[in-house]
């Protein structure tokens, strides 16, 4: 049997469309570096396992489940079983907020059969729950820490001087060590080929790509770009290098980029674009974008050119008072102007729209309707509809004072108020006004985030909208999806 010094695992519930992105680049560094690494997507496997009628838990409209379906019980301990079929040591889990009740129940059952495995997790934030079945979570980026940490395990390293890292294990709480200080070269690390995966094993003939880490804007809502702590991006070479391999090598020529913002740094957008065209490659590619003033006419056409098919714009508001509150960095005239030219072009535009943000007043929100009546015929679908939700380590979160809002009740993260009125009640209300215009005006809604309030409320909802996600954060999913 082949003995490998890191065993990476992906759990259900997860996306099926691509391989797993984040395990993937972590693999490819790790073998740069000597490492003999493996990979298990056991959310793919599973996927392929179960019953059609399950199929749709791994829908991205339904796959926040809080509660363990009954059918996913059982692969628990196959999946346990089978990471304890490989001859490794340290095994790695990325845990996300869908896929974490499946990989804790997996950690703690591998800690409670073979106590000497080492358990590394790493994700948006730590987990709460069975951290003591954990022994180390990576914060942030994960190439170079996790390299580190399995040398300095192997080699009885300080693990302490290690910056990024939450020790568990067997101590009395957890030891936090210190932040990374810079963000890595991403021209210097290597890309993932996909070498780990049979891509003819996901949904679709896509993968994913990642341009860049980070953003530069600071919503005060968001906690992904905490995450990354500093924007970085590959050079416009480095990227058109990884998606010809792509090409030449997998076949594939539809991309889906997964960076929080495609557009952080136009001058080597515009310089990708150029490559792409001047190579003739015909490749299709799509994915998150800030609404900026350099998202010109003319720049919009050239990627076009370039094989952009669709972008999707974090306007949320059509407030100037509000998207500046937010801590966005574009007017909503200048949003109208780059939606307009993006339509024109022929991209697809995708918008996100938030309603009952700290401060929004019934005049903000009239705003907001106003702008989607005013541009509705350049709006292609709404991936989302939410209310204002207080993320932890977001700085609505850290800094909820200065935004005037009470968190001390139970679930706060979504039933905070202020004292001038906003409620949970009134944050519904404007969702269901804003959904009732967005069914009228025929854009299609793919998730509308809310908890259950009342039974009456949801049935409108469902009838509004012909796809419908009701998220929760915490303990259970209500699906409203037949």
């Amino acid at each position: 049997m082949e003995r490998y010094n890191f065993l990476l695992v992906m759990c259900p519930f997860w996306d099926v469309k691509y391989p797993p992105i984040g395990i993937a680049y972590i693999s490819e560094y790790l073998k740069s570096k000597g490492l003999r690494t493996k990979v298990l997507d056991y959310n793919i496997i599973t996927y392929q396992a179960v019953n059609e009628k399950y199929k749709k838990y791994w829908d991205i409209k339904t796959n926040f489940v809080w509660e363990m379906p009954d059918f996913l019980k059982n692969q628990i301990n196959e999946c346990v079983d089978k990471i304890l079929s490989f001859d490794v040591e340290i095994i790695g889990f990325s845990i996300m907020a869908p896929n974490q009740i499946f990989s804790l129940e997996v950690i703690k059952k591998i800690k409670e059969k073979d106590p000497n495995k080492i358990i590394i997790t790493g994700g948006v934030q730590a987990p709460l729950d069975n951290a003591h079945f954990i022994d180390y979570h990576i914060e942030g980026e994960a190439e170079e820490t996790i390299y580190k940490l399995i040398k300095a395990i192997k080699n009885k390293g300080d693990i302490t001087k290690i910056n990024g890292i939450i020790i568990y294990g067997q101590i009395e709480g957890k030891i936090k060590t210190k932040e990374r200080r810079k963000p890595p070269n991403l021209d210097s690390l290597p890309f993932t080929k996909y070498e780990d995966f049979n891509l003819n094993d996901y949904v679709e003939e896509r993968i994913g790509i990642l341009g860049s880490r980070g953003c530069i804007n600071k919503c005060v809502f968001c906690n992904d770009w905490k995450v990354w702590k500093f924007y970085s991006y590959k050079s416009a070479e480095k990227l058109f290098n990884e998606i010809k391999y792509h090409v030449n090598h997998n076949h594939i020529n539809k991309f889906e980029f997964f960076d929080l913002l495609l557009n952080g740094n136009i001058k080597e957008l515009e310089k990708f674009c150029d490559l792409i065209i001047n190579s003739k490659m015909k490749i299709e590619w799509s994915g998150s974008a800030l609404i900026r003033k350099e998202m010109t006419f003319n720049l919009l056409k050239k990627m076009k050119g370039a094989g952009c098919v669709n972008l999707v714009y974090g306007l949320e508001s059509g407030s100037d008072k509000i998207i500046r509150w937010m801590g966005k960095s574009f007017t909503a005239n200048e949003a109208e102007q780059v939606l307009k030219d993006t339509s024109k072009v022929n991209i697809t535009v995708s918008i996100n729209l938030m309603v009952g943000f700290p401060g929004e007043t019934k005049k903000d929100f009239k705003k907001t309707i106003s702008f989607i009546k005013k541009n509705y015929k350049c709006i292609s679908n709404v991936p989302g509809v939410a209310t204002c939700f207080v993320l932890a380590n977001s700085d609505l979160e850290k800094n909820h004072k200065k935004y005037g809002i009470n968190i001390s009740m139970n679930n706060s993260w979504y039933n905070w108020y202020d004292n001038k009125g906003n409620t949970y009640d009134l944050r519904l209300k404007r969702v269901k006004k804003l959904v009732s215009l967005l069914k009228k005006l025929k854009i299609p809604i793919f998730e509308v985030k809310i908890i259950k309030k009342e039974k009456s409320f949801l049935d409108s909802l469902k009838i509004l909208s012909d796809k419908i996600l009701i998220k929760l954060n915490f303990k259970k999913q209500i699906n409203l999806i037949p």
